[in-house]
């Protein structure tokens, strides 16, 4: 992770870096007055998404608002599976004044055709804010299994369990649910959720068998005992839930996948804005309170990327890459 930084620190950082851009450009090329004036008016982060994405912008706003001096303010566009927000935000001016909630789900849509607006090219990452590992979750009080070998053992007998995601096909969830049935030789059945907490209400009420979801997004019923994790969805077994195997350990095919959440601008956003929206929200990020909202989700339990750009384009590349090897091994169809 990122070195933490004070408040103060982080607020002279943004004092020099926006001076520097309005005399100089700071070696970047002459940049107008009018960039000193930036930001001057409420910075908008538009979101197709709720539970952990709405955690994530409720921890970040406040912190970032405060750091570049103007309000920032989370606007709703749920619906479509994230695609009305994405189309919302295609129409608004590229000053940096809005910024996306960008996920993996974006990066799976497009994979797949489902939409047009590449998360590679089209936008320039600000800050990726969230990172987390993904589980598989059953009742603490299921009699029909209670471990991940048990219940291999007896959804190969009756096909069929129902598994609780949401979003697009094939985004993360159902990417990852698809390598786990040809590897263990099961077969689910996926029941997508326009919100998450209907998926958990799902669980707890018997209307579902599994659960597909991050840890951090689940606290509260781990942390009362209602959902039991059985399999994590990583190469190792990691702090906090050192007794859930992983599936590598069972020597299968299976390429993790991480639900990540970030927040970008269009591209053509002035490189003088981006700047301070960069330094802007890394402080946020480093700031105690942010910090301890990361350890209090669970979403500190693998490590950040430096480069996030990079780390967009890879997210791409692999949904890209893992949609066609399926669609040759005959595991899904178009």
């Amino acid at each position: 992770m990122r070195d933490k930084q004070t408040k103060a620190t982080a607020s002279i950082l943004l004092l020099l870096l926006v001076a520097c851009v309005g005399i100089s450009g700071c070696g970047g090329g002459e940049a107008t007055l009018s960039e000193l004036g930036f930001p001057s008016s409420t910075i908008n982060i538009i979101t197709g998404w709720l539970g952990g994405s709405a955690q994530f912008l409720e921890a970040i706003a406040p912190e970032a608002g405060e750091l570049l001096g103007v309000p920032v303010v989370v606007v709703d566009r749920v619906g479509n599976n994230g695609l009305d927000a994405v189309q919302e935000f295609e129409s608004l001016p590229s000053d940096g004044y809005t910024l996306l909630t960008v996920l993996d789900l974006e990066a799976a849509a497009f994979a797949q055709g489902i939409m047009d607006f590449n998360p590679a090219e089209d936008l320039i990452p600000i800050i990726i804010g969230n990172i987390a590992i993904t589980q598989i979750y059953i009742r603490a009080d299921e009699q029909r299994y209670s471990s991940w070998n048990e219940l291999v053992a007896y959804a190969q007998e009756h096909p069929g369990l129902k598994v609780a995601t949401i979003g697009t096909p094939l985004d993360m969830e159902n990417l990852c649910l698809s390598q786990l049935e040809s590897a263990f030789g099961v077969q689910f059945e996926q029941v997508s959720y326009e919100k998450s907490q209907d998926r958990y209400a799902s669980l707890v009420g018997g209307l579902i068998d599994l659960l597909i979801e991050q840890p951090g997004d689940v606290k509260e019923f781990l942390d009362d005992g209602t959902f039991k994790p059985v399999l994590t969805l990583w190469d190792e077994r990691v702090e906090g839930f050192e007794g859930v195997p992983v599936v590598a350990e069972w020597g299968v095919d299976f390429t993790p996948l991480l639900r990540v959440r970030a927040l970008a601008v269009a591209t053509g956003t002035p490189q003088e804005r981006v700047d301070v929206l960069k330094t802007g929200f890394e402080s946020a990020f480093d700031s105690e309170t942010f910090q301890e909202y990361l350890k209090e989700r669970m979403l500190d339990i693998v490590p950040y990327p430096e480069d996030s750009a990079a780390t967009m384009r890879e997210l791409v590349e692999t949904y890209q890459r893992l949609y066609e090897e399926l669609l040759l091994d005959g595991i899904i169809s178009e």
